[in-house]
Parts: C-alpha cells; structure tokens; sequence
C-alpha cells in the first residue's frame, strides 16, 4: 500500500496526536507517522516497554452470580430446579480459579465502594467508552452515540506504534467505542461490522472464525449479533496468531438473555463464558510461561437491576460492576475490597501502566487499580500456574 496521504488523512493524523495531549501523548511531527491509514505492528528494532495485555467483557453481567452463584430469589420466580441453583465456583469454575490461585478480583458483595459504571444511564456503549477511555463522562447517554470523541487505548496504542491492538466482539455497537479515528483500530464487531477487518485474518484459523461468524444467525440477539462461540474462536485465533499487545474480545449473549428475561439461558452463557475464560488464561499463562509479560482482566460493562432483567438509569442497582485480573503484574490477592469508590473509568488508566503506556492527567479521567498490583512484578509463571491452567479439564 502507498505510504502516501490525502490532505484529509493528514488533518486525520494530526487531529489524533491533539486529541492524544490529554493523555500525554502529542510528540514530535515525525512520530505522528506511526498513526498511519493502516494500522501496522512496530518496526523492527523499536524498543516496547510493557507487556500485553487481554481485556475480556461479559456483557450485563451482575456481581451475585460471579461471586455468589444462582440468585435463588431470582430462580424461584424463574423456576429453576434445585440441581441448577449451584455455587459461584459450580458456575464459574475457571473465573474462580484464576482469584483462588492466580490473581484479584474487585466487586464481591453488598459493598458501599464497591466498583461501579459512573453512568448516569448504566447501559452498554457509555460503558464500552468509559473502559477504553479511561473518563467517566463521555458525553454518551445511551447506545445510539457516533463514534466516541476521545481518544481510547486504541489510538493511544496505534500513537505508541508498538505491537498490534485488535477487538472483537458480538455486539456490533462496541465498534463506536473503539477509537476515536477508524483507522487506529482492527475491529471485528458483529458478524460483519468493523474498520480495517481485512488485517485480522493473519492466519487460516482467524479467517475461518470469521467466516463462519458471517455464516451464522443472530442467535441470542438480533441485527448483525454475532454467536459467542464465533468471536471467541476468532479472538483466541488471533492471541495465539498475532500475540497482540492489547486484545479486547467482548461477549455479549449474557445481556441478550437478560433482556429477555431468560434466566436460564443467561446462567448457561455465563458457563460457556468461563469455558472461554479457561482457555484465554491458558494461553495467556502460556506465552508468560514462554517468558513475555501478559496480564488478563476480566469485566462488564455494567450491572442489571435486582430484579434481573432490566438496567439503566432508573435502576440504581444496576450500576455495579466487578473485576478479575490475573497474570503479570498482577497480585495473588483473592477477593479484595478497596476502601473507596472504584469506577470503570479505573480499567484504562490500569492497562496503561501495565502497557507502559503515558497516563493521564485531564479532568474526569480514571486512577489506576493499585489494589490489583503485585509490589514485584513478575515475568515467569510459577510451575504451580503453568500445570493448573494447561490442565486438560480447562
């Protein structure tokens, strides 16, 4: 492809590294070069500090089941039998792993500063946006907003030029939280939707996911959704293709059968969640094995009311969110309580410093997750980690 610019292409780039001086991030002319019409990996010889780092969203999904289990108030007026009211570790196994041996989740119980979306309306997009930004406010109110405003880790990553940054996720919408500028992402959103998808397909493996995403229905939601099991085959190709420095791959049927209120089905996508979750921290222990640094964080973009089906606004409740994080940098600290109010605009700032990333410093933005933090980072899996997530019951 030509290296060239159209003038519009060029007021692009340059209204990119502008909107990167809120986080720090306008350098020299030249380096703008780095944010180029394609997103590219670094060059060879360029020197990356940081690791990579694995952000995985449950969409809607509320903190009673990921730490306490089947919300029995909740099965009864669903009618569950008794054998399906298991515990958060029977539902969950793989999550529940990772924070009794490999790492430290936020968000358990009926905590006053608990970690929560800063809404004020707790629904998807304005949480997508609040997690890759960093802010707390967006200007976003709902899931109908154009493309975000404010640079997200996406621009700031394409900025830095080192390493590939990619998304995939089943709802299509996440696509206008990506990036501020189209050409600073590779996104797959949706069966069809996403800027640049073309530069995902680096092996036969991802190629073939992506296909058969297009090939499938709905499913669970509606539009151009795409089935869960596609775009975690697609995302879990592309980790162990591309070894990306920050991939996002975001799910979305949990949501979907919560607004239908089928309680059910959003405890069985919740299972097949942590089926997804098991083999993501398989291959993330494995490349720390191999000696890289690699973190895993898992999260949703908001809550659901105490009556399960609904969220948003006029539901308070909703707007609690939780956290897992495991792998590199991260401590072996179980379920930890921070003492103060955590937010989702918290997640940003926290990859930034794992990636090396500039952080930032304007109104609004986020403070990083130091609670998750171990005092000596480590670059090697224990052997204890390695054998427990190569584990073929995973």
């Amino acid at each position: 492809m030509s290296r060239s610019r159209t003038s519009l292409e060029t007021v692009a780039t340059v209204a990119l590294w502008c909107a990167l001086a809120a986080v720090g991030g306008c350098r020299a002319a030249a380096a703008a070069e780095q944010a180029d019409s394609r997103v590219r990996p670094a060059a060879a010889g360029a020197s990356c500090e940081g690791g990579s780092v694995v952000l995985l969203t449950l969409d809607g999904v509320r903190w009673q089941e990921v730490f306490d289990g089947v919300d029995a108030r909740v099965a009864d007026t669903h009618g569950l039998r008794p054998a399906e009211r298991v515990s958060a570790r029977e539902l969950m196994p793989n999550l529940h792993r990772l924070i009794a041996h490999d790492g430290t989740a936020l968000g358990a119980g009926p905590d006053a500063t608990a970690m929560r979306a800063s809404g004020p309306n707790f629904v998807s997009l304005p949480g997508y946006i609040e997690l890759l930004t960093g802010r707390a406010s967006s200007g976003c109110a709902d899931n109908d907003c154009a493309r975000v405003g404010t640079a997200t880790l996406f621009d700031e990553l394409a900025a830095n030029g080192c390493g590939r940054a990619a998304l995939f996720s089943s709802w299509s919408g996440i696509g206008s939280a990506a990036s501020l500028l189209a050409q600073t992402a590779l996104v797959s959103a949706g069966r069809y939707a996403g800027e640049q998808r073309d530069l995902l397909e680096v092996d036969a493996r991802v190629s073939a996911a992506l296909t058969a995403g297009e090939g499938a229905g709905p499913s669970a939601g509606e539009g151009d959704f795409r089935p869960d099991v596609h775009t975690a085959e697609a995302g879990l190709a592309y980790l162990q293709a591309a070894h990306p420095r920050f991939l996002f791959i975001g799910l979305g049927e949990t949501d979907e059968y919560g607004h239908a209120d089928d309680y059910r089905a959003y405890l069985n996508a919740l299972r097949s969640a942590d089926a997804v979750i098991g083999r993501v921290a398989r291959e993330v222990f494995r490349q720390i094995a191999a000696g890289r640094r690699s973190t895993l964080l898992i999260t949703t973009d908001h809550g659901r009311a105490d009556s399960f089906a609904p969220h948003g606004g006029p539901y308070a409740e909703s707007s609690r969110v939780w956290l897992v994080a495991a792998g590199s940098g991260i401590a072996t600290r179980g379920i930890a309580h921070s003492g103060r109010a955590r937010h989702l605009a918290d997640v940003a700032p926290t990859i930034r410093q794992l990636l090396a990333l500039p952080s930032a410093s304007s109104f609004g933005s986020g403070q990083v997750l130091t609670e998750l933090l171990a005092a000596q980072p480590q670059t090697v899996a224990t052997a204890a980690a390695v054998k427990r997530w190569s584990a073929d019951d995973i």
